[in-house]
């Protein structure tokens, strides 16, 4: 399956070498015309220095973009690497910290790596299946069934991604989506292929640190973690708000906690950024001064602005959304119940680049439909004094 061009990323992507080129092109164009002008040739100087300070400029950006591009391939790298013997992990943080960004990122980069080893895998079998089928190695022919059942069902499904279950739907560049993950392959009562992720997102609220079921343990949930590598050689990338917050067996499992500090913009595009704002602050002046009696007029303006105008605006977000780069600070630490000599130092701060548009995306609203109020017609209801009455405490501060 062919990954799906984007004009806006490819773009996004490319601009700091293509303005780098154009400096460069700029700056040689004005000495092939004017040469090396001399120190009393002050007009000559003022001229040149324009194309020397972009070049400068866009010449330390163009460093700085090389750098991050090679920092997102070893972190991602390292990353993987990482979580080899660390099946089980939760990662909580404060909301814009960029745990689930940051863990959909990992858990997809994962399943690459296990589609790429369960292709090798089948390649290595495949021209022996008959005589391991026919055979009397009862575990080289589960093995075997494993890996067929496995390659195959991704193979002939190449609109899904491989290798990747999860709670919510992700999407990639190749127009692939997720996997469902439900509760009920994490009790094992629906089967998971061989050597697929698991990505659940706020693990907390399908498996609360009280368990599920009131305070019954949910022991099945606990024997997922504990033996995911046996079951199918698989991963589990959990997020929470408090990876407190999570079932006590299901913590006793768990060989990662991370906790996300930050997640930061890197190499934005300033002045393609200012003049974005700049154009917006222009489109929303028509909404100045609006009331109840000029209502309909202004909005009357507001649907009769240029649609290419519009178009050209939404080309502008998508392209200042698709470059740069994300840098995410976090603290990794061992199981919370049982100390790990490997994580002596839990203090210290690491980074993991990763490009603004991730290898998959999904919807940061995913959970809209889960609002309890979202049918019911909102009341207008405003204060009348800056003092709260008696009753108007009593609604603040009581439950309905």
């Amino acid at each position: 399956m062919k990954k799906q061009f984007d004009l806006v990323k490819f773009l996004a992507e490319w601009q700091y070498i293509i303005n780098f080129i154009f400096c460069a092109g700029l700056l040689g164009i004005f000495y092939l015309i004017i040469g090396i002008p001399k120190i009393d040739q002050i007009y000559l100087i003022l001229i040149y220095a324009l194309p020397i300070i972009l070049f400068i400029l866009n010449f330390i950006r163009f460093n700085l973009w090389l750098y991050a591009k090679i920092r997102v391939k070893t972190d991602l790298k390292n990353n993987v690497e990482f979580y080899q013997c660390r099946r089980v992990s939760v990662t909580d943080g404060e909301p814009g910290t960029g745990k689930t960004s940051s863990n959909l990122y990992n858990s997809y980069a994962i399943a690459e790596y296990n589609y790429k080893k369960l292709k090798i895998e089948y390649s290595l079998l495949a021209p022996f299946a008959r005589q391991i089928e026919s055979g009397k190695d009862i575990e080289k022919k589960r093995h075997w069934f494993e890996v067929k059942e496995a390659f195959e069902f991704w193979a002939k499904n190449f609109n899904r991604i491989p290798c990747l279950l999860s709670s919510v739907p992700l999407v990639d560049f190749y127009g692939r989506i997720s996997e469902k993950l439900t509760q009920a392959h994490i009790e094992q009562k629906k089967k998971t292929l061989y050597l697929s992720v698991w990505f659940n997102d706020e693990i907390g609220m399908s498996n609360p640190a009280d368990g599920k079921r009131g305070k019954n343990k949910n022991l099945l949930v606990s024997e997922s973690g504990r033996f995911i590598r046996h079951f199918f050689d698989g991963y589990w990338l959990n997020t929470d708000q408090d990876s407190g917050n999570v079932a006590i067996d299901l913590k006793r499992v768990v060989a990662l906690n991370r906790t996300m500090l930050e997640q930061k913009p890197f190499l934005k595009p300033l002045l393609v950024t200012n003049i974005y704002n700049f154009l917006c602050d222009k489109l929303i002046k028509k909404f100045k001064n609006i009331n109840q009696s000029n209502f309909l007029n202004k909005i009357s303006e507001a649907r009769a602005v240029n649609k290419k105008y519009i178009k050209f605006l939404v080309f502008l977000n998508r392209y200042i959304k698709a470059s740069g780069f994300r840098i995410y600070k976090f603290i990794d630490k061992g199981n919370k119940i049982k100390s790990n000599p490997l994580f002596k130092n839990e203090t210290k701060i690491k980074t993991q680049y990763a490009p603004s548009l991730l290898n998959c995306k999904y919807d940061d609203r995913c959970f809209a439909n889960s609002y309890k109020a979202k049918k019911l017609k909102f009341e207008d209801d405003s204060f009348e004094n800056l003092v709260l009455s008696e009753e108007e405490l009593q609604n603040l501060f009581q439950s309905i």
